[in-house]
């Protein structure tokens, strides 16, 4: 605007100097300019403009600087009609539709969109479905708001937002902190906001949030594992040596029969649960879920090899039953009882008990055979009548010179005093005579008989020695005797004939018998002694069978 009348200015001094202002200049009226003063102005103030130019100053309704277009904010023909709540209160200078700031309806901007309230379109309070009365504002609240517009916290919420109080008890706080007076039981903390964690009976000092803890986790508070726990929510460690494993993964030095980072599987050998070890399998491995071997060691028997034979011979059993042949005192068919005539636990044999049967587990007989007695018919009768005896207390009526009740001890009489010098005679057995005198007689005897038996024994090999010296063809000849005997007899049967030629038989035979030629050569003897032990070789087996006839 400046720079125009500025511009008008500079025009005119030039032009008075050259012949000074034109007419048509100085006489346009207001509201014209131009060379004939027909062009109007428009929309100036006052309705005034440059008689030259035709700027001026526009109206308040109108732009600079040709004055033909709205001002901002306006609009229509005669730029009479206010835009709407538009953003940068800008709208289209013919239709007055614009972009609508928040809260308002499109295109013209000038009513409240739902949500919204008021002159001046403000925002519903915290309203169910966000819609309230567009001229008052009031509308049914959300949770947690309260008031005509729900703009305020109700009873247990508080701050800005209207937040719900922590687990205070009576479940109200202080509507601008959110302090509680006091917690609910399993929260801490001056808004009770804080959770009692991993806590027993989910309790804790409502001012510090110390308590107990719950197995697993280590105090105060209880937010952190213990030792020998890990994880987020604290997990025992595996079967680790010395219970301890990292508090983040869980791994560990495991213990003899488990495996895996965190100890939790079986190693080989073991199986189970608790993972035990495999029973006595071939090879020493096993199923690690049931136990059950594929074939067992010798010694055992069942799925898993851990049942033991029995007593058996050998100590081999069947592998699927457990059946073998029984060690003595043992019954089958797993030889693990004890076999009628035994009892305990190693099956020892009975007592004397009548049907040879005992009770299997104290050995106690119901009766005794006759000779024994006690519980379990073991002890020996004593020195009793017919050899019978009380089968509970073992007394009965002694033979001669036994004590009772059991008569296993000789009578001991008691010391006399021989009458006249008052000596005592010490004891004495039934005859009267002391024990001592017969111990001696009786070493006598021996002594004798033992010399008897020797001198007999001396006597019967030096008379055997002196018949070897004088005759050693004996055998020989006592095999001849007989042979002569024998044919003798077959001729007694013929009747005297036989008996005549028997006797001169004999006689012939005489004089050779006493022949002795050994006795007068000693030194040759030696020769004809081998030789005759060579020629009598044959015949001694037949004399000495001759002889046994």
């Amino acid at each position: 605007m400046k720079l125009s009348i500025l511009f008008v200015a500079v025009l005119t001094i030039i032009t008075s100097g050259i012949g000074g202002i034109p007419s048509w200049r100085r006489a346009c009226p207001d509201g014209f300019w131009g060379e004939s003063c027909t062009q109007p102005c428009v929309n100036c103030e006052e309705n005034k403009c440059d008689k030259f130019f035709g700027s001026c100053t526009c109206k308040l309704e109108w732009a600079q600087p040709e004055c033909t277009t709205c001002s901002d904010g306006l609009w229509g023909e005669y730029c009479t009609l206010k835009c709407g709540y538009c953003e940068k209160y800008q709208c289209d200078k013919d239709t007055g539709d614009c972009s609508c700031q928040t809260g308002y309806v499109p295109p013209k901007c000038k009513v409240c969109a739902i949500g919204y309230w008021g002159q001046f379109c403000k925002k519903c309070g915290h309203c169910k479905g966000s819609s309230c009365d567009k001229t008052t504002g009031s509308c049914q609240c959300e949770t947690g708001w309260a008031g005509q517009r729900c703009t305020g916290c109700a009873d247990g919420y508080w701050g800005q937002s209207c937040k719900r109080c922590g687990d205070c008890k009576g479940s109200s706080c202080n509507k601008q902190t959110g302090h509680c007076t006091s917690c609910a039981d399993g929260f801490w903390g001056q808004s009770c906001s804080n959770k009692c964690v991993n806590c027993k009976g989910s309790k804790c000092d409502g001012g510090t949030g110390r308590c107990t803890c719950k197995s697993g986790w280590a105090p105060p508070k209880c937010t952190v594992c213990a030792n020998g726990y890990w994880g987020q929510s604290c997990k025992k460690c595996g079967n680790c040596k010395g219970s301890s494993c990292d508090k983040k993964i869980g791994s560990c030095q495991c213990e003899t029969g488990w495996a895996g980072q965190t100890c939790t599987d079986c190693a080989d050998g073991y199986w189970g649960q608790s993972c035990k070890r495999c029973g006595d399998c071939k090879g020493s491995s096993c199923n690690k879920q049931t136990g059950r071997c594929t074939s067992c060691a010798d010694g055992f028997w069942g799925q898993s090899c851990s049942s033991k034979c029995g007593n058996c011979k050998g100590s081999k059993c069947d592998k699927g039953s457990g059946r073998c042949t029984c060690k003595s005192g043992w019954a089958p068919p797993k030889c693990t009882v004890c076999a009628d005539g035994y009892w305990g636990q190693s099956c020892k044999r009975c007592g004397h008990c009548k049907g040879s049967s005992c009770n299997k587990q104290n050995g106690r007989c119901t009766s005794c055979a006759d000779g024994f007695w006690d519980q379990s018919c073991s002890s020996k009768c004593g020195n009793c009548t017919g050899s019978k005896c009380d089968k509970g207390t073992g007394s009965c009526t002694c033979n001669s010179g036994w004590a009772p009740p059991k008569c296993t001890a000789p009578i001991a009489t008691t010391p006399t005093t021989t009458p006249g010098n008052g000596s005592t005679v010490g004891p004495t057995t039934p005859d009267g005579k002391p024990p001592s005198f017969w111990i001696i007689i009786a070493i006598v005897v021996f002594c004798i008989l033992s010399l008897l038996v020797s001198l007999c024994v001396y006597m019967a090999l030096r008379r055997k020695k002196q018949k070897d010296e004088e005759n050693p063809e004996t055998p020989y000849m006592i095999m001849e005797n007989e042979n002569k005997k024998n044919k003798m007899n077959k001729h007694k049967k013929h009747g005297k004939h036989g008996k005549h030629h028997a006797s001169k038989h004999h006689k012939k035979s005489k004089p050779h018998k006493k022949s002795k030629p050994h006795k007068q050569n000693k030194n040759k003897k030696p020769k004809k002694h081998q030789k005759t032990k060579k020629s009598k070789s044959k015949p001694t087996g037949k004399s000495h069978k001759s002889k046994k006839q």
